[in-house]
């Protein structure tokens, strides 16, 4: 009864294919489709971690890998958590996060060499001396945007490649409860167009929010945000005062020492490092030890500040602004898009030939398995026949009666209403 049942419904179906059938069955799916994407989004285990799971190192082959200043990708394989595990969804997103605060990390100053130090020195509208905290905020502020402003384009890159690999995983979860895809190829490219648009948009205007905290956090530098290490900072000039007390001491010839007349001993006074200190940084342009000592030491500290602060910015813009639209804006674009397709030309959402097609050969295939059962029938009324014809055996009506309505819930319906069932209890 359920296949002649499902046969009706097919037959129906195909008699009157109509647009407000199409319309529902294209609602019906979308709905399982963002219904699936979301228990994705939240972790599920359905899909199977071999077939659609990756390790980093195949991550890396497929959707790149961080490039590090010298131009070879940044092996991260040992350091990484779950580096060797394969992982899809946000799963394997956090782990790209995880990865960029390592490579982050790794990310140290390159030398600051006198050239840079030298072409940085420029000229004060009031006095030719130079200000070498200038120069090392352009130097550390250079040399910031150009290592960091490569892992930004990397990472949105990334980003994108799990997010477009998210979509081959909710089509098997699709199938997986029995949803058919077959027929409707037309609207599921329609669907995944929609999909990778979204993709591509949020990323890009989620790596926009990361480029405009880089320009913004090189363009100008706040000490209070950029030489958050000051214990670092305050032993990197002790040690730069103690290099430079030392040369203070040694440099009178004969014994004789430009400090000795206001210091014990022949020692400089504090006066007189003060003026020396001065002198080095403030009062001539000679690039001497100890300015280059100075220069390097804020260059450190200031990186070290935009550093830090953009591997946290960097991962709350893409858990802000690449993850959460997903789950607040992408269904409203799915359901809206497909609607505004509806209404401009239904033959461009879906193959009206094909989905006939389909529907013909479910046909088909539920004629088929009538005609299955019905030969089974056949088969078991010929055994009950010869069964009856060599036995005749004899029984109550009342016993006659039961059988015969075991015979019909199994589907075998009597045509002869005389017949007498085979009993266990009879005699031949």
């Amino acid at each position: 009864r359920l296949v002649r049942q499902k046969l009706r419904d097919t037959t129906e179906e195909l008699e009157t294919l109509r647009e407000d059938r199409l319309r529902d069955l294209g609602r019906r799916m979308l709905e399982t489709f963002i219904s699936k994407f979301m228990e994705l989004l939240k972790g599920s285990i359905v899909p199977p971690a071999s077939k659609f799971g990756e390790v980093l190192k195949d991550e890396h082959i497929t959707g790149g890998a961080f490039v590090g200043p010298d131009g070879h990708p940044i092996p991260s394989y040992k350091y990484v958590e779950n580096s060797d595990k394969r992982l899809y969804g946000i799963a394997q997103f956090n782990r790209l996060m995880s990865e960029l605060r390592y490579v982050m990390g790794l990310n140290k100053v390159s030398d600051i060499t006198r050239e840079e130090i030298v072409n940085a020195c420029g000229i004060d509208d009031v006095h030719d001396g130079v200000n070498y905290t200038r120069v090392a905020c352009i130097v550390a502020t250079s040399k910031a945007r150009d290592a960091v402003e490569p892992y930004v384009h990397q990472l949105g890159f990334r980003s994108a490649h799990i997010a477009k690999r998210m979509l081959e995983i909710v089509y098997f979860m699709m199938k997986r409860d029995g949803v058919s895809l077959s027929g409707h190829g037309m609207f599921l490219k329609r669907v995944e167009k929609i999909f990778v648009d979204f993709v591509e948009q949020t990323e890009r205007a989620c790596r926009e929010k990361c480029m405009e905290d880089l320009r913004s956090v090189t363009r100008y530098v706040t000490w209070s945000l950029h030489a958050k290490n000051r214990e670092a900072l305050r032993s990197m000039f002790f040690a730069v005062a103690q290099s430079h007390e030392i040369s203070v001491g040694a440099s009178g010839a004969g014994g004789k020492q430009r400090g000795a007349p206001g210091g014990p001993g022949g020692s400089p006074s504090k006066q007189d490092q003060l003026l020396e200190l001065l002198e080095a940084s403030i009062f001539t342009r000679r690039l001497t030890p100890i300015t280059e000592e100075m220069v390097s030491s804020l260059v450190a500290c200031v990186f070290g500040g935009i550093r830090e602060y953009l591997a946290q910015a960097i991962e709350l813009k893409f858990n802000c602004f690449f993850l959460m639209p997903f789950v607040d804006e992408l269904p409203a674009r799915l359901r809206t898009e497909i609607e505004s397709a509806y209404d401009q030309h239904l033959e461009d959402v879906f193959d009206v030939a094909a989905v006939k097609r389909q529907l013909m050969a479910q046909r088909s295939r539920l004629e088929n398995e009538v005609a299955s059962v019905q030969r089974l029938r056949a088969k078991f009324e010929t055994i009950y026949s010869t069964l009856q014809a060599r036995y005749q055996p004899r029984t109550t009506p009342t016993a006659q009666g039961s059988l015969e309505k075991k015979f019909q819930r199994a589907g075998i319906d009597s045509h002869v209403s005389a017949r007498t069932p085979f009993g266990a209890n009879n005699r031949v």
